[in-house]
């Protein structure tokens, strides 16, 4: 068969038609790649911008602390138990800097037979702690009830062996202390810190008179100006 020039432009032109089918399918293929290559980065970004957007409020959060953190309550109270000598008895809730003076206040005052100069009314509460108000016979006695510790009602400020009002505790009083008591020198003293150490703590102070030496006339003299504990 004889090949003509117009055999030759169809067979090219069919070549050129079979090039230009297979690029315009392949053209679909990396133009869909393409496109999810791209969408792909575009959420990994979007994801990636919205876990740094969470990521910088958390951090903000965390680094945010309340106003008041750390800060002492402005309202701190103290709840005591007052009670004895005093009109109105009873449980109260008083200021974290009250004294004792701001009880006996909220319990009413003292009663009529209270001694007035037994506690130090100018020291400070704390929460839970009971004052007690002793009455005059009491003190004179030497009959003051101890508090619920073991510990003297009657706190702040006074030496081992004298209680608030400047008395000399007979049952704790070392022998210079007791020579503070009119008409008690060395032996007096002596004897009586003998006396408590053979029989035990004094019951009262009228049981001092059984002491070698101390007779009722000097009994008298110091009476008002001992206690026991």
């Amino acid at each position: 068969m004889k090949i003509t020039y117009r055999m030759y432009i169809t067979v090219g032109l069919i070549a050129l038609m079979c090039l230009i089918g297979c690029g315009r399918s392949d053209a679909p293929v990396v133009l869909e790649s393409l496109e999810e290559a791209q969408g792909a980065g575009s959420d990994a970004g979007s994801a990636y911008e919205a876990e740094g957007a969470e990521g910088t409020g958390s951090s903000k959060n965390r680094d945010q602390e309340p106003a008041d953190a750390g800060q002492e309550p402005e309202d701190a109270t103290v709840t005591v138990h007052v009670c004895g000598a005093v009109r109105e008895p009873g449980v109260y809730e008083l200021p974290g800097d009250a004294r004792v003076a701001d009880a006996l206040v909220a319990a009413g005052d003292f009663a009529a037979d209270a001694d007035t100069e037994y506690l130090n009314l100018a020291a400070f509460l704390t929460d839970g702690q009971q004052v007690y108000v002793p009455t005059e016979e009491e003190v004179l006695t030497g009959s003051v009830p101890e508090a619920a510790d073991g510990s003297r009602y009657a706190d702040g400020g006074t030496a081992a062996g004298e209680d608030a009002s400047g008395r000399i505790n007979i049952n704790t009083a070392t022998a210079a202390q007791l020579k503070t008591l009119p008409g008690i020198g060395d032996v007096k003293a002596n004897a009586i810190i003998a006396y408590r150490e053979a029989k035990g703590d004094f019951a009262d102070v009228s049981e001092i008179r059984q002491v070698d030496g101390i007779k009722e006339g000097l009994y008298r003299q110091i009476k008002d100006s001992i206690c026991v504990r």
